[in-house]
């Protein structure tokens, strides 16, 4: 899914846009802290962003070309599929009701009808996975610096659209890189 804070600024003030997309991809990227950016972006669309746009924007993000078809596929292969993200519940959840799988995210704070925190779930995704999953063999799909550590210990890594600093890592750590996820169906057979 498209990230749903630029589009959530640009509802509300343009100019906040590319200062929003920027701290994203320095997280991203490995360049600043995951949670650190993340502040930073909540700070930015602090007390200006009202529940019900939050919601309404939500429902309007799209899936990732591939990614219904995919997830269907993978379900009926018998694959148990959790979705580990630092994204928000207003975004996440609409995957959980939707195909049925476990979704651990992070949560939008609003007081009254206005966003004013983050509650974090999920800052070191190896942490969360080892809390719920303890060792069993897995296998992670991701794109971002913030994916690495959970990476780091999987028995399968997969980059989809990887940042530079994934890619590096793949490659050397015998992961494999794709570009379309209807590739991820050709992997685990």
């Amino acid at each position: 899914m498209v990230s749903i804070f630029p589009c959530l600024a640009e509802a509300v003030n343009p100019e906040l846009k590319s200062k929003i997309e920027v701290t994203t991809e320095l997280a991203l990227q490995g360049k600043i802290d995951w949670v650190t950016g993340l502040k930073k972006r909540i700070n930015l669309l602090k007390n200006i962003v009202d529940k019900d746009l939050a919601l309404k924007v939500a429902s309007k993000l799209t899936y990732v070309k591939g990614a219904k078809k995919t997830l269907k596929k993978l379900k009926k292969r018998g694959y148990h599929l959790v979705v580990i993200t630092g994204g928000f519940d207003i975004v996440a959840k609409r995957l959980e009701k939707e195909f049925k799988i476990e979704v651990i995210c992070n949560e939008l704070v609003f007081d009254g009808n206005k966003l004013v925190d983050v509650k974090i779930k999920v800052a070191d995704k190896s942490l969360v996975f080892k809390e719920r999953f303890h060792s069993a063999p897995y296998a992670v799909i991701g794109d971002g610096a913030n994916d690495l550590n959970l990476m780091k210990e999987a028995k399968l890594k997969i980059g989809y659209n990887p940042k530079h600093i994934v890619k590096q890592y793949l490659e050397k750590n015998n992961g494999k890189i794709i570009y379309n996820l209807e590739d991820l169906l050709k992997i685990l057979k």
